[in-house]
C-alpha cells in the first residue's frame, strides 16, 4: 500500500484560506464604495426648484433622480453584516419615501436608484474580485 503526502496540499489549503480571510473584507469594502458612488450618481439628477412638477421640466421622473433638497442621497447608509457581507441602503428615518422612489407606487414609476447599480456592477466586481484573488495567491507563489 503507497502512502501519499499531504503536507504541502494542507499547507497551500491554509495559506489560501488565509489570503481569502484577508482580501474578501477589503475587496467588500471596495464593493461597497463603488455602489455608493454610483447610486450617489444616480441621486445627484438636476437641481430643480421646489414647486410642482409639470411640463416645462421634461426630465422630472426619469433617472437620474431629480435632486432638491439632498436628503434622499444623505441618507444612503452602509452597515457590516458579517466580515464578508456589507449592507447599503437608504435611511428610513432620514428618508422616509426612499421606498416609494425605489420601488414607486400606482402613479409613479419605480427609480430604482440602487438595485439597477448593484445589478450593472455585479458581473464586473466579481471579475475584480476574481481576479485580485488569483493575484494574491500568485504573490504568495501557490499557483
Amino acid at each position: 500500500m503507497k502512502c501519499v503526502n499531504t503536507a504541502k496540499w494542507k499547507w497551500k489549503v491554509r495559506a489560501v484560506e488565509r489570503i481569502v480571510a484577508v482580501q474578501i473584507p477589503i475587496l467588500i469594502h471596495q464593493a461597497g464604495d463603488e455602489i455608493i458612488r454610483k447610486a450617489m450618481q444616480n441621486l445627484s439628477g438636476p437641481q430643480i426648484t421646489p414647486g410642482i412638477p409639470g411640463s416645462e421640466r421634461p426630465e422630472i421622473g426619469k433617472m437620474p433622480v431629480p435632486r432638491r433638497g439632498g436628503m434622499l442621497a444623505g441618507s444612503m447608509k452602509r452597515m457590516n453584516i458579517a466580515y464578508n457581507a456589507e449592507m447599503i441602503y437608504a435611511d428610513e428615518n432620514e428618508a422616509p419615501y426612499a421606498k416609494w422612489v425605489h420601488w414607486g407606487t400606482r402613479r409613479m414609476k419605480p427609480r430604482r436608484f440602487l438595485q439597477d447599480v448593484a445589478k450593472e456592477r455585479a458581473a464586473a466586481l466579481v471579475n475584480r474580485w476574481r481576479y485580485t484573488l488569483k493575484k494574491a495567491v500568485r504573490k504568495v507563489g501557490l499557483a
